[in-house]
């Protein structure tokens, strides 16, 4: 009887802090039995209640073997850890390897000028702003959405085949990854996708541009095409794949994976949050979900740290 009225009482104090926590259901999880990280576990279900966060995905390797690789479901339709999300910034990695293998081929380097080389010569009108830096852009590493759009038409020319094909059949292929998807703008979903990405906004459609009727954001109302935008952040695929390319390229920047390497990235679009980290003692993770409103402001970075601190303290 005591343990029931003490139960009652945190509940009633986690739901006081926490609403989400204390009226909804628990999180199912899905994915081989891993008792060694079952704080990760704890830790992703209380994020998902307590900022009521749908579905989500976290899978970690050792030394390139996968040791974790769950599926998370809350109040919403089930996922499975072979489930593929959007990436949304961490999209850019792909483009990154897919750079480098290009440059290990000899066919462009990183002195290679980028608009010279896509043929984009004629000059503009007269009076037009321009920063004179555009005329000596090389292929070289610079963070910017436009630029890792740029970088994809050049993986294309260069490799006489379409950007995406390039990149699922040499950088995605050889890693033995073969969920690498376009997630289409519009629903309905890609078969094996996350049912949903949810955001409380709305905008006008990139899609259909001459309509008034406003859409939610994850389709199209942030003004993004998601295949227009691949190079950038356009991709989709399952946790475990992330960890494919992070146990090969480096995470951030233009490489091959390096001893000691310690790099992490983020990406964030509405309806999608996600996180990919190479640790130096070799315990790579990667954490994707279905939305970025929250109801605390940080709370996913702050959910990267805890997770770190809890690694930190596994052998």
């Amino acid at each position: 009887m005591r343990t029931t009225v003490l139960s009652g009482v945190l509940l009633a104090i986690v739901g006081w802090f926490y609403p989400a926590a204390a009226l909804a259901s628990s999180v199912a999880v899905t994915g081989a039995p891993a008792p060694k990280y079952a704080a990760v576990d704890r830790a992703v279900e209380i994020f998902m209640r307590t900022q009521n966060i749908h579905n989500a995905e976290f899978a970690m390797s050792e030394h390139g073997k996968v040791v974790l690789s769950h599926a998370y479901a809350y109040g919403a339709a089930g996922t499975m850890p072979a489930t593929i999300f959007r990436l949304a910034s961490i999209s850019k990695a792909w483009t990154s390897a897919a750079t480098y293998t290009l440059f290990r081929r000899g066919t462009i380097s990183r002195s290679t000028l980028a608009f010279n080389y896509l043929g984009i010569t004629k000059p503009l009108p007269a009076r037009a702003p321009v920063d004179p830096r555009v005329f000596t852009i090389t292929v070289t590493y610079a963070y910017c959405n436009i630029c890792y759009v740029i970088l994809a038409m050049i993986v294309a020319k260069a490799s006489h085949m379409t950007y995406e094909d390039y990149v699922v059949q040499d950088v995605a292929a050889p890693m033995g990854v073969s969920n690498l998807k376009v997630s289409p703008t519009l629903e309905p979903r890609l078969p094996g996708e996350v049912r949903h990405y949810y955001s409380i906004y709305t905008g006008l459609s990139a899609i259909y541009v001459r309509s008034a009727k406003k859409v939610p954001d994850p389709n199209g109302g942030d003004s993004l095409i998601r295949s227009v935008d691949l190079g950038a952040g356009g991709w989709a695929t399952n946790a475990e794949s992330m960890l494919a390319l992070m146990d090969r390229y480096l995470i951030w920047g233009v490489g091959p994976l390096r001893p000691g390497a310690e790099w992490a990235r983020d990406g964030s679009d509405e309806g999608t949050n996600t996180w990919a980290e190479q640790r130096a003692d070799n315990k790579h993770w990667a954490f994707l979900i279905n939305t970025r409103n929250y109801k605390r402001a940080n709370a996913f970075g702050t959910f990267a740290k805890q997770i770190d601190k809890l690694l930190n303290k596994v052998p």
